[in-house]
């Protein structure tokens, strides 16, 4: 019986988790946790924050077509603990810190299940730019893996709320740790490393083997200077590339953005014969900002992005967009339906391509400047 469990256990590992489609050029992923809105109060209503609980988004009408939501971020790593920051969603009220020194945040854990209920896939980030560089060994960072599974992944005892999540190996069914989002499951980790990180590789290496799905979120010029050999040597199931603070932006003139991606999607198909993907099914999602707050001058209108996409649409290895961050994006002065207008071009793109649909109907401060 034992070893049957863990058959399935292994055979699992790698299986396409949640309402993330790896056969759609519609994804749509949104990042939250960071509150880039910077909590601007409306004028009328002094007490209101631009970051609210991350199940209010995923039950949100605007969210009908979001099939990924991404909690950031990890920050760094203190005694070998992975530090979590929520800005103001893990304030002294709304989060706890123990003995242990690890953050409990049971609003999270509750909107993971609301999230998972209303068919969104959930995974969390690693890094952002006031990530700590932790100064890995290859065994450490093997150890920074696991300890990130057996917090934020399924053990033996969790309760997996619909996840499809598995894990294998040593960090599976581990007992006697702290965990911040209780019972609930991520569905997998995405890695979000500003700057060079030393065994990166292994890092990601370690959990693609033991744990769910695995994206990371390079800068758009090609080849991304800060994930280094992981992204030549590791598996991973989606890219959310930052169109944004780089020449490439996808709102900067010149047309940049569209070679920009051209060149991922020669890596992503396996034409770059150097040191080609070792995923040619792996799906590259256009990273944009929701607003302006964050990256004014890379912001750009649904209508632009409209032309983007309409060039990139085609590509193999499109596979949609991605969202930097939900504060921004659900309270966008200049559009207040830019998810859905965003969401709206997607679907455009995936009939015209013939692409299946990824419909997903089917205390730290209190804001936080760090971004993917």
């Amino acid at each position: 019986m034992q070893l049957i469990n863990i058959l399935l256990l292994l055979a699992g590992a790698h299986k396409v988790l949640g309402k993330f489609s790896s056969s759609s050029n519609n994804n749509v992923a949104v990042y939250w946790g960071q509150n880039s809105g910077n909590n601007e109060p409306k004028s009328n209503d002094p007490t209101f924050t631009t970051q609210n609980r991350l199940g209010t988004y995923c039950t949100s009408d605007a969210a009908k077509d979001v099939n990924i939501f991404i909690i950031s971020f990890v920050i760094g790593f203190s005694d070998g603990k992975p530090q979590l920051n929520l800005a103001n969603q893990c304030n002294a009220e709304k989060c706890t810190i123990d003995g242990t020194n690890v953050i409990k945040a049971p609003e999270v854990e509750e909107d993971i299940g609301t999230c998972r209920d209303a068919g969104k896939t959930v995974l969390l980030s690693i890094g952002g730019d006031v990530f700590t560089d932790p100064n890995w060994t290859e065994d450490s960072a093997t150890a920074a893996a696991n300890q990130i599974i057996a917090m934020y992944g399924p053990t033996t005892k969790t309760r997996r709320r619909g996840s499809t999540a598995t894990a294998t190996g040593a960090a599976a069914g581990a007992t006697g740790v702290v965990r911040p989002f209780g019972d609930a499951v991520v569905d997998g980790i995405d890695i979000d490393f500003e700057t060079p990180i030393a065994h990166a590789d292994t890092f990601a290496k370690t959990l693609r083997e033991k744990f769910g799905l695995l994206s990371a979120a390079p800068q758009c010029p090609f080849p991304d200077a800060n994930m280094g050999t992981a992204l030549t040597t590791v598996r991973f199931d989606f890219l959310n590339i930052q169109f944004y603070n780089n020449e490439c932006a996808a709102a900067r003139t010149g047309d940049k953005a569209a070679p920009a991606m051209r060149k991922w999607n020669d890596w992503a198909a396996g034409k770059d014969t150097t040191n080609p993907s070792p995923n040619t099914e792996i799906k590259l999602l256009l990273g944009v900002p929701g607003g302006s707050k964050h990256s004014q001058k890379d912001y750009a209108a649904p209508s632009a992005l409209g032309t983007v996409l309409g060039e990139i649409g085609g590509l193999s290895n499109f596979g949609g967009v991605m969202i930097w961050d939900a504060s921004q994006a659900w309270t966008n002065p200049a559009d207040a339906n830019f998810v859905k207008d965003v969401t709206s071009k997607l679907v455009g793109i995936a009939s015209a391509s013939g692409s299946p649909a990824a419909s997903a109907t089917g205390a730290p401060a209190a804001s936080s400047s760090a971004a993917p």
